[in-house]
């Protein structure tokens, strides 16, 4: 049974398919397992995209890490800690590591800056266009210095599949919550 399976089966199975998983890596595979609503192909592609899928895994951190420091503050360093744990422990087994550009701490904080500033509001109270996400997701990823998309038909459609994979990892931060935490 694939992992996805797994991680859809019925909430009831939970305990035996992933009860002992920690919090960090179950939201890994929720990443995973959710990517192809961004890139239109099967979650287990991810090998085949692993620049793509790191910086998909660096956003999602962000957002994820937003969402539980605001539900679950007690628990934050103790979560972070063992998500960051197993992202690096991921980007080692899929020889992700050596293909960045600098540190890996120094990469994934300089992307933390720059996606913290594309998924914010402008003066105006508007979301941002995400060109410098939608170049590191699928023009050149992993640079140190990102790039701008210049392609309008490209960043909008980027940001209606971003909404409904938003939906979908929130699923499972939810999930994880409810069965680490709650």
């Amino acid at each position: 049974m694939s992992i996805f399976d797994k991680l859809f089966k019925k909430e009831s199975d939970f305990p035996s398919q992933f009860g002992n998983e920690s919090a960090g890596k179950l939201m890994l595979i929720g990443i995973l397992v959710t990517s192809p609503i961004i890139f239109d192909d099967e979650w287990t592609n991810y090998k085949k995209r692993k620049g793509q899928t790191f910086e998909l895994i660096i956003l999602s951190t962000l957002l994820i890490l937003r969402k539980f420091r605001k539900i679950c503050p007690h628990h934050y360093n103790e979560f972070e800690g063992d998500f960051f744990n197993q992202i690096h422990l991921f980007v080692q087994q899929e020889q992700i590591i050596q293909m960045l550009p600098s540190d890996f701490v120094d990469f994934i904080n300089s992307r933390f800056v720059l996606y913290d500033d594309e998924f914010s509001v402008d003066e105006q109270e508007e979301v941002k266009f995400p060109v410098q996400t939608v170049y590191n997701l699928f023009e050149k990823p992993l640079l140190k210095d990102s790039g701008i998309c210049e392609d309008l038909f490209k960043i909008m459609e980027t940001q209606i599949k971003f909404q409904s994979y938003y939906e979908q990892l929130m699923i499972s931060f939810d999930l994880m919550i409810s069965k680490k935490y709650m």
